[in-house]
């Protein structure tokens, strides 16, 4: 008895030896090791990549080291991402923007065929000239702002328009587009919280004539009733309709390694 139940136990060990385990995905945006964001300033951006992950399923990562122990930004921003396992599903699909204060170089390593498709070599060029200038000054968390606002409109077009940012965009319509985001996920919410005070505050008005309408009519006794429609209730069902569309994103110009990784590289 006690070998059969040997027998089993070690099938048992071999059992979940070979159920593989899956990794869970880095959302730890944010690593200040130089310490150049405040509390406050991390915690927003922390909430607005949060949201953006949520929607679009690609991480999105700011770092800040004060040295590094690789001579290229690229190969070391490649090394951090593997390290850390950044990205997010299978295939971890992520951006990573590294800031190396020993030298002011920064790093934007792609990686997963989402994301490289996204943030191709233009759109990264769009994100340096939004965010250099704030880097520039040290106004850090303009900088991150301004790098958002590039990586939203990114995945936006990439992602839901199936269009990705390349150099075929017009720049004025990439801002419109952003302040466009922008509104409607700030005033949104604001209508529907709106409208939600708007319905209750005609809901008590409409009891409240009913309780002094009752008062009146307590004591009238009424000879004749009648129905009297007053309102029609219409029920419409939408007919989802296909249009031809294609499934697949459209590829953007984008320069991959051989390790999966796009990059665009500088100094602030």
């Amino acid at each position: 008895m006690k070998k059969l139940f040997r027998i089993l136990f070690c099938f048992l060990l071999f059992c979940f030896s070979i159920i593989p385990i899956q990794a869970q995905d880095n959302t730890v945006w944010i690593k200040d090791n130089a310490g150049i964001l405040s509390s406050e300033e991390a915690e927003k951006l922390e909430t607005r990549i949060n949201t953006l992950a949520d929607t679009y399923d690609v991480g999105i990562y700011l770092y800040t080291v004060n040295s590094r122990d690789t001579d290229s930004i690229e190969s070391y921003a490649e090394e951090v991402y593997k390290a850390d396992s950044l990205g997010l599903g299978t295939e971890k699909n992520g951006i990573l923007l590294i800031m190396d204060f020993s030298d002011r170089s920064y790093d934007i390593a792609a990686y997963g065929s989402t994301a490289n498709t996204c943030f191709t070599d233009y759109a990264k060029q769009c994100m340096e000239e939004a965010m250099l200038s704030d880097f520039s000054d040290n106004e850090w968390y303009r900088g991150y702002d301004a790098f958002l606002n590039e990586a939203e409109t990114d995945l936006y077009y990439g992602i839901t328009k199936n269009d990705p940012v390349d150099y075929n965009h017009d720049p004025m319509t990439l801002h419109a587009a952003q302040n466009t985001i922008r509104l409607v996920s700030f005033f949104v919410p604001l209508a529907i919280a709106l409208i939600v005070c708007i319905v209750i505050a005609l809901k008590n008005r409409t009891a409240r004539k009913a309780a002094e309408a009752a008062a009146y009519t307590g004591a009238l006794s009424l000879k004749r009733h009648d129905d009297i429609f007053t309102h029609i209730t219409t029920h419409v069902t939408h007919i989802n309709r296909n249009n031809g569309g294609g499934n697949g994103m459209g590829g953007g110009g984008t320069s991959i390694n051989a390790g999966g990784f796009s990059h665009s590289s500088g100094h602030f």
